[in-house]
């Protein structure tokens, strides 16, 4: 369902390889680093400024429609120091950010959820 490659901007991708390269550093690479870093791999780096304002990345507004439910729900895409859920504010590592980031609108996408594997569609994506 997601797309094979995913777009990140520069500053986005520089950010998250910094990350990876921390967790590498300190062993910490668990589940969320490895799928990052997998994303990362596939990913077509562009200029910030050549990045469409279509596509997802860290700073982002996206509203997600649940396919199945047709739930409609809006999230802020961020860092992981900076994520609170209840507040609507997602970690790129979580598995929903990780699902979003790089994606545009429209696109369809799956996410790891404690309820099983959602799927979404990114309707609209904003700053």
């Amino acid at each position: 369902m997601s797309n094979p490659s995913i777009r990140l901007c520069t500053t986005d991708h520089e950010q998250l390889r910094l990350r990876l390269q921390l967790a590498d550093q300190t062993r910490a690479a668990n589940g969320s680093f490895s799928n990052l870093k997998a994303g990362i791999e596939r990913a077509e780096v562009v200029p910030d400024e050549a990045l469409p304002i279509t596509v997802a990345r860290i700073g982002s507004v996206v509203s997600l429609r649940d396919l199945e439910s047709g739930e409609t729900d809006d999230y802020e895409l961020c860092l992981p120091e900076q994520a609170t859920p209840e507040e609507g504010r997602i970690s790129v590592l979580a598995p929903l950010g990780l699902a979003v980031l790089g994606n545009a609108e429209g696109d369809a996408i799956a996410s790891e959820s404690p309820g099983g594997v959602r799927r979404l569609r990114i309707m609209k994506v904003g700053g």
